[in-house]
């Protein structure tokens, strides 16, 4: 049968999704576009034309860039500009669309086989030939990485001829098309990783817009154009990514001119640029959203009476208006927003409740107070900020947050060997929501922290159900139930729903943001000269 995906009822897709947001602002006159954010603005290069080198300024810094073995949702935006995948999608919608392969179904009286029909003469970065052959060797090597457990359902990978993969499930899988869309289908080229081995994550080939030229680590990333790109020509000749750990320092550098675009950017840096000539800010509402993960194999965060007491000693709106000043505050008790499909139709919260947290904390034995581990996943400025609100707020209750600084990637790294009982971080939310709650809050799930056990299980059992649904409107009633539950178990800390703010010259043009709030590099092009 032709692929109805789980989000498209057949009616109004429209109806079903997280409403984007998106606020342009500069000195100048600007167009907001509906996919690009601000349209470029005010006076353009007259010269402007496809080529030369853009200077990037990112918070973000990336330390791998293997989309099998990585972790970070903060190396997307660098993953998508070196790999193309499989299946596509729409920015604005996340709705899945064709990508490397040109067609694709599920087939069978059963539906257990997805057949690809893959675009001919596409080319590694490295000049090989990404065919069946190449597709099957990099999804075996994702499949075998073991960091993720998406494609376990996938029980056989098959060359059906050098345009053709088969993938065979052993259950219903409705949301295979968006993991395709995600890191499982990003095609790495096999050459690549039969010559780089395990530093493969340090020596990326793709077939995406752009190839890593140079690349040192926390310092700076070079990107040259794929001439060869099978979509047309990138553009830029490159793209000159330079990390900051100091937001003040990158904003210096945009307004300096010695970057162009600089991402992402904190609402508290708004007043500022908003007085500066020729730069567009965009503000946009995404599915990304900060929070506490939890531990739940850790005490005493194994009893959900103390987990529900963090939820309701965490005041929401005063802290998510220290992070975002004037812009809207948009709770986030459950993973998903309340205008996106996936929330169902119930009404989920914590309320700020801190007499309710103590008589909780009271019933599980710690009237007298409790000490608890955290660790901020990065220590920016925001993210200090952050938790020293938090340890304010939860102090009210009788919880002490014992805070502990890890550098890089050290923080990450630790919590998902249980090292950790809390993580302060954020979430860019998935392609479909379904891997959102899979990954981290199903039993079994490659990020779950109950020990592999289902958090509950109504949540294990609508998900299985989800897999076999392809009807928006069914999946919203699996999903009420799943929130419900999730509220209930309280297996994580959300805090609220963080926007994507970037700001960029004005002669920078083709801004992509997507729903899940990443930066798309590879669509940024040279303004276009503006008419007479």
């Amino acid at each position: 049968m032709l692929l109805q995906t789980p989000f498209d009822d057949g009616n109004n897709v429209s109806t079903a999704r997280f409403k984007l947001v998106i606020k342009c602002t500069s000195l100048i006159a600007v167009a907001c576009l509906v996919l690009a954010g601000c349209g470029a603005g005010g006076d353009t290069d007259p010269g402007a034309e496809q080529g030369g080198t853009l200077a990037v300024g990112s918070l973000d810094t990336p330390l791998n860039l293997d989309p099998a073995t990585g972790r970070a949702g903060t190396e997307y935006s660098y993953l998508k500009a070196i790999y193309d995948t499989l299946i596509s999608y729409d920015p604005a919608t996340l709705l899945p669309a064709p990508g490397l392969a040109e067609s694709y179904e599920f087939r069978g009286p059963d539906q257990l086989e997805f057949v690809m029909k893959l675009r001919q003469g596409v080319k590694f970065q490295d000049g090989t030939t990404l065919d069946a052959a190449a597709v099957k060797a990099s999804l075996e090597y994702y499949k075998g990485a073991g960091v993720r457990k998406d494609l376990d359902p996938v029980t056989a990978i098959t060359v059906e001829d050098p345009s053709t993969v088969v993938l065979t499930l052993k259950s219903a899988y409705s949301t295979l098309p968006a993991l395709l869309a995600d890191r499982a289908g990003m095609i790495i080229s096999p050459a690549a990783i039969e010559k780089f081995g395990d530093t493969i994550a340090d020596n990326p080939v793709g077939a995406g817009a752009y190839g890593v030229k140079s690349w040192t680590k926390k310092v700076s990333l070079e990107f040259a154009a794929n001439q060869e790109y099978w979509r047309g020509e990138p553009g830029y000749d490159t793209i000159d990514v330079r990390f900051f750990e100091d937001e003040g320092a990158m904003i210096s550098a945009l307004t300096s001119g010695q970057v162009q675009y600089a991402y992402p950017v904190s609402a508290e840096q708004l007043p500022v640029i908003e007085a500066m000539p020729n730069l567009d800010v965009t503000t946009q509402q995404t599915l990304a959203f900060r929070f506490l993960r939890v531990n739940q194999d850790k005490p005493p965060l194994d009893d959900k009476r103390v987990r529900q007491a963090l939820n309701l000693a965490i005041d929401r709106q005063s802290l998510g208006k220290a992070a975002l000043g004037d812009l809207d505050v948009v709770e986030a008790t459950v993973p998903v927003p309340p205008d996106y499909y996936a929330y169902g139709t119930g009404t989920y919260g914590y309320p700020h409740d801190p007499a309710r947290a103590k008589e909780l904390l009271a019933e599980a034995g710690h009237a007298g107070g409790l000490s608890i581990q955290v660790c901020p996943s990065s220590s920016t400025p925001e993210n200090l900020k952050e938790i020293q609100i938090l340890s304010e707020q939860v102090a009210r209750v009788g919880i002490t947050l014992d805070v502990t600084q890890v550098p890089g990637q050290g923080c990450i790294d630790q919590f998902y060997k249980g090292d950790w009982s809390l993580m302060l971080t954020g979430h860019t939310g998935r392609v479909d929501p379904w891997f959102t709650y899979s990954e981290a809050w199903s039993g079994g799930g490659a990020n779950n922290m109950n020990g592999g056990r289902p958090i509950s299980p109504v949540i294990d059992e609508r998900l299985t159900e989800i897999l076999s649904i392809s009807d928006a409107e069914q999946q919203k009633a699996k999903y009420t139930e799943i929130n419900e539950a999730f509220l209930e178990e309280a297996p994580m800390v959300g805090l609220y729903f963080s926007p994507t703010i970037t700001v960029k010259d004005a002669r920078v043009d083709g801004q992509v943001i997507d729903l899940q709030g990443k930066v798309i590099l590879a669509g940024l092009k040279p303004a276009a000269a503006k008419a007479p």
